[in-house]
């Protein structure tokens, strides 16, 4: 059951995923292995952009919306 809580948890997976991803990107500027850190980077970096999509996605389902219209804000 896609719940208020799941949302939450899918929002701060994508963060995470997004904020290590430009650590990364930074990291790789100052690495001798720049290759592999930035292919990391950029796969942490979409990987953040595909979980915000699919939770916005099942949040659109008519099913799901009832249950986050009672999500407290």
């Amino acid at each position: 059951m896609f719940t208020c809580k799941l949302m939450r948890s899918a929002v701060l997976v994508a963060a995470t995923l997004l904020v290590s991803g430009v650590l990364l990107e930074i990291l790789a500027q100052t690495t001798p292995y720049a290759v592999p850190a930035t292919h990391f980077a950029l796969l942490a970096v979409l990987a953040s952009v595909g979980v915000m999509l699919v939770a916005f996605l099942l949040g659109l389902l008519p099913a799901r919306l009832t249950h986050l219209d009672e999500c407290q804000h």
